[in-house]
């Protein structure tokens, strides 16, 4: 009488290594898949996307305005946009609330301009503190400026475009 063969531990029979070497390329060319597709869906167009205003645009208007944008974004679900920049040069910041020159948006798409003040408030000149973080609240009308967008942002009459909407 013969004794059966007892399978020692840790070996496979060729045919299960064939079958997860297999399932391990299926793998790896699924991931590689996913992100070729991950990198050719961030732009459609094939177009080189805009990074933003140039330091030298940056550096022209901070010394223009004597403020610092710190962001444009979007709240209250899109209907408003958030203007925040912060006071470098009291003196020259008091424009920036001017009624000559009131804050406004325009949207680079449309030459359209976000200028009403929320609420109807619009901000009176005033003496500013250096390194103070400011805002003005503007009406995003019928939802022209969205997330993700280019926009010109105009304070005291000075216009810093390629800024992107948060």
């Amino acid at each position: 009488m013969s004794t059966p063969a007892i399978p020692i531990r840790g070996t496979r029979a060729p045919r299960a290594n064939i079958l997860l070497l297999a399932a391990l390329l299926g793998s790896l060319a699924l991931a590689a898949g996913v992100a070729v597709w991950l990198l050719a869906s961030g732009s459609s167009s094939g177009a080189v996307e805009r990074q933003g205003p140039s330091a030298a645009a940056i550096g022209a208007f901070e010394e223009a305005t004597g403020v610092q944008l710190v962001r444009v974004a979007l709240t209250g679900g899109g209907g408003i946009v958030d203007l925040r920049f912060r006071v470098l040069d009291p003196d020259k910041a008091v424009a920036v609330h001017g009624p000559k020159s009131p804050p406004a948006i325009v949207d680079e798409s449309t030459g359209k301009v976000v200028d009403e003040p929320f609420m109807g408030h619009r901000m009176a000149p005033r003496k500013m503190r250096a390194g103070a973080t400011q805002y003005v609240l503007l009406v995003n009308t019928q939802g022209l400026v969205e997330s993700g967008e280019h926009v010109t942002v105009r304070l005291a009459g000075v216009g810093l475009k390629d800024v992107l909407v948060w």
